[in-house]
């Protein structure tokens, strides 16, 4: 008995939903006759935090559009024939379009990104709505 190891663990969880946990093994007798005491903490990378924090601030501050407006955003640009960054679509429709491996377009949502060209680092895209 005088070499148990008797573990605990305690676990603190922020409201950002990241978890800290800190955990301690107390030996109550190490080889030399002294108690020990090892402390591990593992704590989420401070960069990710920030970056958590910064995104929940920004959705805050600019809520999300309904559905509907971003359809209406995108039957605009379908009619007036404008051509989107990547940028600019990610901004109406929450993400990124990405091309059909092999194809020059790609499709979310009911619509057709067409890759047409390229505006510094970014792709031109045009907007198609798809036919029922």
């Amino acid at each position: 008995m005088s070499t148990f190891i008797k573990p605990s663990q305690v676990d603190v969880v922020s409201p950002s939903t990241v978890q800290f946990s800190v955990h301690s093994t107390v030996q109550e007798k190490a080889k030399n006759g002294r108690p020990t005491e090892q402390l591990t903490v593992q704590s989420a990378n401070a960069e990710v935090l920030l970056e958590s924090l910064v995104g929940a601030i920004i959705n805050n501050i600019n809520p999300a559009k309904s559905s509907l407006q971003k359809h209406r955003d995108l039957q605009e640009c379908e009619q007036e024939k404008w051509l989107l960054t990547t940028k600019e679509i990610e901004e109406i429709v929450g993400r990124k379009p990405r091309k059909i491996q092999g194809e020059n377009y790609g499709i979310m949502g009911g619509w057709k990104f067409i890759a047409k060209g390229k505006s510094g680092n970014q792709t031109l895209w045009q907007v198609e709505q798809l036919e029922l």
